[in-house]
């Protein structure tokens, strides 16, 4: 019969001959090891097997300070913080328990996130509230009236204008066939203005771009009729160039338009060239997109330069051409270097030319071009971004770009 002993402050009877693990992991047999009893009161402490026989008691690995830092990428200082700030338990003198200093670090994070969703909720709210107050406050004053009470005094503004301009025909002449040419041009007028309002009170409205309803509004009075259209290739390659590089940049476009005489792709952007490089990329992109159709590249010689800026000059363009523009901003910038920055700037236009997915974008806006004349920027974009995504051309600043 196996007799049993009494461990001292425990009040627990253990088997005897006790058999167990020591804590280096190795048996032992024979009576409870000095100081088993305080072990055991120890909440850290469990049985793992208990038998008459066979006994085991293990302990949860416990750290010191600078382990736990190490563990969760801490200094020693900011876990001391964390423990007496209570977030951290102390299992006994300058040891923790691996357990409690896991999940005490990872309350005390789901508390500052709590606290800080808290904090960021109380700012947005107090600004919504001094937002309110200005509004108030600036409409107390007049300086903030209803949209609707400004619209009507543009439109009291405009009625008195278009009478004061529908008399005038017949204060200025009693000659009848000037007054019928002036009542007809006085007609036209009023009409592009009428459309120009309309688009611009339409935007304010719904919250839109007025500048770019009115410049949209402009393009509809001036655009030629279907029937004036004749497709020019040349034309409508030229202009395609202007638009797809555009696109590649994220530069929008309000619309293009290509026929015999003349095209345009006219940009949302109202800053001056030389503000930025990559519009003179889009400007020289036009001439040599032209050559995509005959699978061509033609770099223009310095006397076909010279040619081309003496043409201009003689036409009234100088200035007002692709060319010009681009030799103007960089003499501006370059002085008598701007040669050198011009050679480079077409070598970074021809490299982006010479993807096949942006020669083929080019030829299918092109292709439309020649058939329909012109197409808005929306439309464009549908066509072109079949081969290429708007926006995509991230280019760094290339050398040549002081």
């Amino acid at each position: 019969m196996t007799a049993s002993a009494t461990s001292s402050g425990c009040g627990r009877a253990y088997p005897s001959p006790w058999v167990g693990t020591d804590f280096e992991g190795a048996t032992r047999a024979g009576p409870p090891p000095p100081g088993f009893s305080a072990f055991f009161r120890n909440r850290k402490t469990h049985f793992v097997s208990v038998s008459r026989r066979n006994f085991m008691v293990e302990s949860e690995p416990t750290i010191d300070v600078t382990t736990a830092a190490k563990l969760l990428m801490l200094t020693p200082d900011r876990v001391t913080q964390l423990v007496r700030a209570g977030h951290i338990k102390r299992a006994a003198r300058g040891r923790y328990a691996l357990v409690d200093v896991v999940q005490g670090y990872v309350r005390y994070l789901k508390a500052e996130a709590r606290k800080g969703s808290r904090t960021a909720a109380h700012s947005r709210i107090q600004e919504a509230k001094a937002q309110e107050i200005e509004l108030r406050l600036a409409e107390k004053r007049r300086q903030l009236i209803p949209l609707e009470d400004a619209l009507f005094v543009v439109e009291v503004t405009t009625a008195t204008f278009r009478d004061e301009l529908l008399g005038l025909p017949a204060r200025f002449t009693r000659d009848m066939d000037l007054r019928r040419k002036l009542e007809a041009e006085t007609h036209e007028s009023l009409n592009r203005m009428a459309t120009a309002a309309g688009a611009a009170a339409k935007s304010f409205r719904e919250g839109g771009d007025p500048q770019r309803s009115r410049r949209m509004a402009d393009v509809a009075s001036q655009l030629p009729e279907l029937g004036d259209f004749i497709p020019c290739p040349r034309v409508a390659y030229h202009e395609a160039g202007h638009f797809v590089v555009a696109l590649l940049f994220g530069i929008e476009c309000d619309y293009v338009e290509a026929h015999s005489t003349n095209g345009i792709a006219q940009l949302s952007l109202t800053v001056p060239v030389e503000t930025d490089w990559r519009l003179l990329v889009v400007l020289r992109a036009g001439r040599f997109a032209e050559g995509i159709r005959s699978n061509l590249t033609h770099r223009p010689t310095l006397e076909e330069l010279e040619h081309d800026m003496l043409d201009d000059q003689a036409t009234g363009y100088l200035g007002r051409s692709d060319l010009s523009k681009i030799i103007v901003a960089l003499v501006t910038d370059y002085g008598d270097d701007f040669m050198t920055q011009y050679r480079a700037l077409e070598v970074t236009t021809i490299d982006i030319l010479s993807r096949n997915p942006v020669r083929a974008a080019i030829r299918a806006v092109a292709n439309d071009l020649m058939r329909v004349g012109r197409l808005s920027g929306a439309d464009a974009s549908a066509i072109a971004s079949r081969h290429i995504a708007p926006g995509s051309l991230n280019m760094e600043k290339p050398q040549w770009v002081s």
